[in-house]
């Protein structure tokens, strides 16, 4: 055989092995959170369509370390089916729960709109009755399932001063013992253990604690007003304005998983193509990973036909998959977080038929090539640009 075989299977073996070694890095770092903090925390949320995990969402709120001050809920209009979810159940809440209504989103995402709605009515009521130096705002999205201590651990580097903007992940978690539930479950726990260089410019939109200065320049700036991704073009905006962000190791936030093959496919090829808008460079990697993984595992189990050697190779890459699912086992257990063994049973499945798996994250990120057209939910929006954004909304939320 001849030796270029042989370094077709070598990408494959790096990756492999350093995303073993990054889950590894991550959990050997990994510190839980200790001290109190005291601060007055504004949460501010955009909401769509009938949800379940408001409830949930709710009672984990109730139950933060640091309580929060109150929660601004902004939602696309009255007949939208959250708005009357949360008329229903925020008196559930310890701490006032207060609607705003933002309308219907033209050149921007209906997340942005709704959320620069309700930054801008928490400035205009809150802000101008009396000094807001120590007070902070918390972006978090509704799917989350926040642990007790994810307030208190978010907010202390802005109260110690240590950054102006606070970030975190989500770990996502399987709702059903559904394919494509697990499938999402098991590829994006691989990207959330992975370095964040400061470089990179990335912002996880699902919990970010910003200070005044951040809120105030944001909303100065109209950086929400014509965009599709609300973290993506912070994370750009930050970096422009040397603002200190930080994201912090311990910030796992566990996020519900779609719940179908379907919803998952749809999630992961739309999380592909806004990476494609906003960070062009990041996809092409991501690309060129995926592509080289797949190439790998053909000539490696096609080699393997010949010299039954490789065949305990292809093994090794296996056990490696394997032992990262481990890792995150131990991970999600560190943090506190409840998974049923049914589920890890499933990601174990996973990792043994690794070569199905990098095939179908190469589709995906194959299938989000063209960007013009994005659809979100109830809205599909036409891209020309990462800020030039026309929303057609198709139907009403649901």
């Amino acid at each position: 055989m001849s030796i270029y075989w042989y370094l077709a299977v070598l990408p494959l073996c790096v990756f492999s092995l350093a995303s073993v070694v990054f889950a590894a890095i991550y959990k050997w770092y990994l510190n839980s959170h200790h001290g109190d903090v005291q601060a007055e925390v504004t949460l501010v949320m955009a909401m769509t369509g009938e949800s379940d995990s408001f409830e949930p969402l709710l009672g984990r709120l109730n139950a933060q370390l640091l309580k929060p001050a109150r929660l601004i809920i902004s939602v696309e209009s009255v007949v939208d089916p959250a708005y009357t979810t949360i008329q229903q159940h925020s008196w559930l809440a310890s701490f006032p729960v207060e609607i705003t209504v933002a309308g219907l989103a033209s050149i921007s995402s209906q997340k942005c709109h709704n959320l620069v709605a309700a930054l801008k009515w928490f400035s205009q009521k809150w802000l101008s009755e009396k000094d807001g130096s120590t007070n902070y705002v918390v972006l978090c999205d509704a799917d989350i399932q926040p642990p007790s201590w994810w307030l208190s651990a978010l907010v202390k580097p802005l109260v110690n001063q240590q950054a102006d903007l606070v970030t975190g992940y989500r770990w996502q978690q399987a709702q059903n013992n559904d394919f494509g539930s697990n499938l999402v479950v098991f590829l994006d726990r691989k990207i959330a253990v992975l370095p964040r260089p400061l470089s990179a410019e990335l912002i996880w939109g699902g919990s970010v604690a910003i200070n005044q200065a951040v809120l105030q320049a944001v909303l100065k700036s109209g950086l929400l007003l014509n965009t599709l991704s609300d973290d993506l073009s912070l994370a750009s905006y930050a970096a422009q304005q040397n603002f200190r962000v930080l994201s912090r190791r311990l910030l796992l936030v566990p996020s519900g998983a779609p719940d179908s093959l379907v919803q998952a496919w749809t999630f992961a090829v739309r999380q592909y193509k806004i990476m494609k808008v906003y960070r062009p460079l990041l996809w092409c990697a991501a690309l060129a990973v995926a592509v080289l993984k797949v190439i790998g595992w053909v000539v490696l189990l096609y080699l393997a036909t010949f010299t039954p050697t490789l065949l305990v190779f292809a093994l090794l890459l296996l056990a490696l998959a394997l032992i990262q699912v481990l890792i995150e086992k131990t991970i999600t257990e560190y943090l506190g977080f409840i998974e049923r063994q049914e589920r890890w049973a499933y990601q174990y499945c996973l990792a043994i038929v690794k070569p199905f798996v990098d095939g179908l994250h190469c589709l995906i990120i194959l299938m989000s090539m063209f960007t013009h057209l994005i659809r979100w939910g109830h809205v599909s929006y036409e891209v020309h640009g990462s800020h030039c954004i026309t929303a057609r909304h198709t139907r009403g939320p649901r």
